[in-house]
C-alpha cells in the first residue's frame, strides 16, 4: 500500500478493492480455506510444477466463455468454500444448469461474444477518480469517455436481455444461489433493479449523429434537453439554410448542378467554379475572386 500510494496508483487501486483483516485467530471463521504458496504449488492449482498453466487443475477445470469468468474461477480455485451449504448450492446450480442443457448452451455461445466488462468497467471508474495534473493531447478525452461509456452500455444491455431469457425457468431452478441471481433485487434477487430503464434513459438524452464524411458518430443532448444547445443549434441550421440557398442560386445561375460546390480549400466556404464561366467579360461584377 505504501508503494502504491509512492508510485501515486492507490487513488485507482485501494479504492475499488475490499480490504478485511487476516489474523490466524479468525481463519476457523472464514468462509473459504486459506491455501498459502506452497500449497498451491504442490497441488498444482493454477500452474504445473513446471511453470505452465496447462496441465494444472485449472487447466483442466477451466471450460469459461469470457475472460472475467476465467478470473472468477481462479479465485474459486485459489480459495475453496467450507461452507457447506454453499458448496451444495454451487453443486445444486450446476445440476439445474445440466438439466436445462440447451438454455445453457445458447447462453454461453452469447456470454463468449462479449468483451471483458469486468476490465471495462475498471476503466470508467479510474475516469471518475480526480487527478491534480492530467494531460491531454489533441484528443476529445471526454468525447472517447462518453464512447466507452455507451459501448459498456450497450453490452450490459444485452446482458439483461440474456438473464430475461433464462427468468422462465427460474421457478424450475433447485438453486436458490441460481435463483437469485436470474432474479431482480425487487422480488428477493441480486440482479440490479431496472438495468433496462437506466440504460433507455440514457440513449433518451443522446443523440448519436454521423460526420459529414460519416467516418464516426459524435454526440448531441436530444432537443429539449440543453435550451442554450437547442438555440445554437437553431443558429447553426439557419446559417446552413443560407449558404445552401446561395449554392442553389449560383448553381442555376450558370446551370450547373454537378461543378459548382463549396471549398474550404483557401478560405471556409467560397465557392468552387469551372474558369469558362467566369472568364474574361463573363465575369460577374458581384462576385469577388480568391484564385
Amino acid at each position: 500500500m505504501a508503494f502504491l500510494e509512492e508510485a501515486l496508483l492507490s487513488e485507482q487501486t485501494l479504492s475499488t478493492g475490499e480490504f478485511n483483516l487476516y489474523t490466524p485467530e479468525t481463519q476457523s471463521q472464514l468462509e473459504y480455506m486459506v491455501l498459502d504458496s506452497q500449497a498451491l504449488q504442490h497441488l498444482e492449482v493454477v500452474e504445473t510444477a513446471t511453470g505452465k498453466v496447462e496441465g494444472s487443475l485449472f487447466h483442466y477445470v477451466d471450460n469459461c466463455k469470457t475472460p472475467f469468468a476465467k478470473r472468477l474461477l481462479k479465485r474459486w480455485l485459489l480459495s475453496p468454500l467450507m461452507n457447506i451449504n454453499k458448496i451444495n448450492d454451487r453443486l445444486d446450480a450446476v445440476e439445474d444448469l445440466i438439466k436445462h442443457q440447451y438454455e445453457t448452451d445458447v447462453f454461453r455461445s452469447k456470454l463468449a461474444k462479449l468483451p471483458d466488462l469486468e476490465r471495462l468497467l475498471a476503466k470508467l471508474y479510474t475516469y471518475s477518480v480526480k487527478h491534480k495534473v492530467k494531460a491531454i493531447y489533441f484528443e476529445n478525452v471526454s468525447l472517447n469517455k462518453l464512447k466507452e461509456f455507451r459501448v459498456v452500455l450497450r453490452h450490459f444491455k444485452t446482458l439483461a436481455e440474456l438473464v430475461s431469457s433464462l427468468k422462465n425457468k427460474v421457478s424450475s431452478f433447485k438453486s436458490q444461489r441460481l435463483w437469485a441471481l436470474l432474479t431482480e433485487e425487487e422480488a428477493g434477487g441480486l440482479f440490479p433493479e431496472g438495468i433496462q430503464d437506466v440504460i433507455a434513459e440514457f440513449e433518451k438524452m443522446i443523440v448519436w449523429k454521423r460526420t459529414q464524411g460519416g467516418e464516426e458518430e459524435i454526440p448531441e443532448p436530444q432537443t429539449g434537453i440543453d435550451e442554450n444547445f437547442d438555440r445554437q443549434n437553431a443558429i447553426v441550421d439557419d446559417i446552413k439554410a443560407r449558404l445552401e440557398a446561395v449554392l442553389q442560386k449560383t448553381r442555376s445561375r450558370f446551370r450547373d448542378s454537378r461543378r459548382i460546390n463549396w471549398s474550404h480549400a483557401k478560405y471556409r466556404y467560397e465557392l468552387e467554379i469551372p474558369q469558362e464561366y467566369v472568364e474574361g467579360k463573363k465575369k460577374p461584377e458581384d462576385f469577388e475572386f480568391t484564385s
